[in-house]
């Protein structure tokens, strides 16, 4: 249900930007457990990717790519906006250590890479079990 709900929430969140969104959920989801807390986290995380997309990237396009395996679920947000420094960065720094933070509670992880005028990827990963 998470992931669904991401799918619908990704495609109203992009109906009136002017950035063409692509979307690709794996045919086969697995069944997984997730707590409130878990589910609230990631949702969180992923909100707070795509208003910081809108914010500050100038990207054009956003890639969403969701993996699951049988252990866990990799959720992939990539822009092609004006990228950033990330262990530079005042501005985001609340932003994103509470994003880390809120994937750290889960046993989660948060990846982001960013090159300036290329984009930023952002690896969100948690287990099904969460």
């Amino acid at each position: 249900n998470l992931l669904i709900y991401l799918e619908i929430y990704f495609m109203d969140y992009f109906e009136n930007l002017p950035v063409n969104l692509k979307f690709h959920l794996p045919k086969n989801i697995p069944s997984m457990m997730m707590t409130g807390m878990a589910r609230r986290n990631v949702f969180l995380v992923v909100k707070e990717s795509l208003n910081n997309i809108n914010k500050h990237s100038k990207a054009t396009e956003v890639n969403i790519t969701i993996i699951t395996d049988n252990e866990s679920v990799n959720i992939l947000i990539a822009d092609n906006g004006i990228g950033f420094l990330v262990d530079e960065t005042k501005k985001f720094n609340y932003g994103l250590n509470n994003m880390k933070s809120r994937m750290n509670d889960i046993n989660g992880t948060l990846k982001i890479e960013s090159v300036i005028g290329h984009g930023t990827v952002i690896n969100i990963n948690f287990p099904l079990t969460s």
